[in-house]
């Protein structure tokens, strides 16, 4: 029932988001995955792993289904190798009787023996067509056989690794919900002995806490170094100490008066 009404409330608030525009559906599809993550926390581990030990057996239906169309699919192939090769065989009778009779029809004889049977060489000829339209009808349906048979083969491996991949990951999760609930035994006994319940939402918030301070004082130390690189430095100091005028003129003079 609470089920139902989650479902119910979160296609609401998504046909709002829908009918009042894009921001305003972004804000709803935000509160939506909020809202679904704290449904999702109020189910309990013991629960959530109910669930997945009752879905198991519509997994074993479905191996069960996969492993059915592996076990058809090899008769189907088996039954394609016996015709295969029965065709084949045909095609070769076909082959080597018709040879025969062409052989002796070459030579120029009166009478012709085929499949066993005494013509004469003018009145088997129709029959030799006949059989020749049926052997290359044979050879068609050969050569359409052994592709099918390749393609059922093919069927059958691929069908039969994702059977073994089924089994394999159906074993993979049992030993992993096994493992689930032999840890949460243990946190459930001891919550039960320290008489406190540890969900991990402290040490969380902790952890958070403390990343955001390493944060902070890595910003403030990265300012600071910005701070240096661009602050420009202060021009060199011009003043100094007052001259007398005369021997300043002097030195001008010296100056000016040397030779270039």
């Amino acid at each position: 029932m609470c089920k139902k009404i989650i479902s119910v409330a979160l296609g609401g608030i998504v046909l709002l988001g829908v009918l009042y525009g894009t921001k305003f559906g972004s804000y709803v599809r935000t509160v939506a995955c909020q809202f679904k993550n704290e449904a999702t926390k109020q189910v309990s581990p013991e629960l959530q792993i109910a669930r997945i030990e009752h879905e198991m057996p519509r997994l074993q239906k479905e191996i069960d289904k996969k492993r059915a169309e592996v076990a058809d699919l090899k008769v189907s192939v088996e039954d394609l190798e016996k015709e295969v090769a029965d065709l084949r065989k045909r095609v070769e009778d076909d082959r080597k009787q018709l040879g025969e009779a062409a052989a002796e029809l070459e030579a120029g004889k009166s009478h012709v023996v085929y499949r066993g049977e005494r013509y004469l060489a003018a009145r088997v000829t129709p029959l030799l067509k006949q059989d020749l339209a049926t052997a290359r009808s044979r050879e068609a349906e050969l050569t359409s056989k052994v592709a099918l048979l390749d393609e059922r083969k093919e069927a059958a491996s691929t069908t039969e690794l994702e059977l073994v991949a089924m089994i394999q990951k159906k074993s993979e999760l049992e030993a992993k919900v096994a493992k689930v609930k032999t840890e949460l035994r243990k946190v459930r006994l001891a919550e039960k002995q320290s008489g406190t319940k540890f969900d991990g939402s402290l040490l969380a918030d902790l952890e958070k806490s403390l990343a955001s301070v390493e944060r902070d004082v890595r910003v403030k130390q990265t300012d600071l170094e910005l701070s240096k690189k661009y602050t420009p430095k202060a021009a060199p100091s011009t003043t100094e100490p007052a001259s007398d005028p005369n021997e300043v003129a002097r030195e001008l003079r010296n100056y000016l008066s040397e030779k270039k």
